[in-house]
């Protein structure tokens, strides 16, 4: 949390491309559009140090992004932000598309199944090729042992999400859940 509310990381800064300062950026969630709408990101390295830079170029590119930032205008100038988590405020995230929920929205869900049993909560997203996957950290067994299991985030699993009520139902097929 920062003066400007809660931050959500959109991605890393992993190179530069050219001598021009841009910056090779792999995006957390390549199928989101935060990145390619943002307007001002925080950078952040390793040791903490954050700064608010405006973006002056964003285009996809291999599988990332190019991204120009303001005051960065050459490869020396960018090379101390290389490794820096690239980082935007909710606020300014734009509103997710019909059905879709961001990552930070789910991590914390309680996970239940179609008849109110309990499974556990979303410790972490995934994102896979075809689509993204909760790691449900389940409650303790009898035995006192919790396991983590992959559960993909598409219907017909993830049946409902209630982001009131922080609740999600999933309506797992026979195995999944499974030891």
């Amino acid at each position: 949390m920062t003066a400007d509310g809660e931050i959500v990381p959109l991605g890393k800064v992993v190179a530069g491309h050219g001598v021009r300062g841009l910056a090779r950026v792999k995006p957390f969630n390549p199928r989101s559009s935060a990145l390619a709408s943002a307007d001002r990101v925080f950078l952040v390295d390793a040791s903490g140090r954050r700064a608010r830079f405006a973006i002056v170029e964003c285009r996809p590119h291999k599988g990332m992004y190019l991204v120009g930032f303001e005051g960065l205008d050459s490869l020396d100038a960018l090379l101390p932000w290389i490794g820096s988590s690239l980082e935007i405020p909710v606020a300014e995230l734009p509103p997710p598309g019909e059905g879709e929920i961001y990552h930070h929205e789910a991590i914390g869900l309680e996970v239940r199944t179609p008849d109110g049993h309990r499974v556990g909560t979303v410790a972490a997203v995934e994102t896979m090729p075809g689509n993204d996957c909760w790691v449900v950290r389940t409650d303790p067994d009898a035995e006192g042992r919790v396991r983590d299991c992959l559960v993909p985030a598409v219907a017909p699993i993830l049946s409902r999400v209630d982001l009131r009520e922080r609740v999600a139902v999933i309506d797992p097929p026979e195995g999944l859940l499974d030891p």
